[in-house]
């Protein structure tokens, strides 16, 4: 699942709204806030949880081909 997070840059505003899982209602809430304060300038941050395997044949691989997470 991703999570996006945006913030206004416009000076002495700072409104920010968080969302997992929905980039469209980020996008919804910038325009909303644009057409009530007249605000433009945004900092957008995203993100995603990962797992990183070891690549096949690394001496790590095969010590966690049989481990399961708890």
């Amino acid at each position: 699942m991703q999570e996006f997070s945006v913030e206004c840059t416009e000076e002495g505003c700072g409104a920010e709204f968080d969302m997992k899982g929905g980039e469209a209602l980020v996008e919804r809430w910038k325009c909303r806030h644009m057409d009530r304060t007249g605000h433009r300038r945004f900092w957008e941050t995203w993100g995603r949880a990962t797992i990183l395997a070891p690549p096949p044949g690394a001496v790590v691989a095969s010590q966690i081909v049989g481990h399961r997470a708890p």
